[in-house]
């Protein structure tokens, strides 16, 4: 999963550039490896917090969401006939 960004702290600051290199090279990195998957979450303000560390529920339903949708599709992949 990448890094969520950092919405209390301002965009200019060096975390959240830091957070977006880091999400590039994890990309990046993850892309050489066949047997994992990078699961990109939404970044966008609305899933956060009204003070912007922590996710909102909505934002953690869209996760829950996609890791059962993820794990749903690996398994089916694993049952198919040889």
């Amino acid at each position: 999963m990448n890094l969520p960004y950092k919405y209390d702290l301002p965009n200019s600051l060096a975390v959240n550039m830091i957070i977006t290199t880091l999400n590039r090279k994890l990309k990046k990195t993850l892309k050489a490896l066949p047997h994992t998957y990078l699961m990109e979450t939404d970044n966008t303000r609305t899933r956060f917090t009204n003070h912007g560390l922590h996710m909102n529920k909505l934002g953690k339903q869209l996760i829950t969401c996609q890791i059962a949708t993820l794990l749903y599709s690996t398994s089916e992949q694993k049952n198919l006939p040889p």
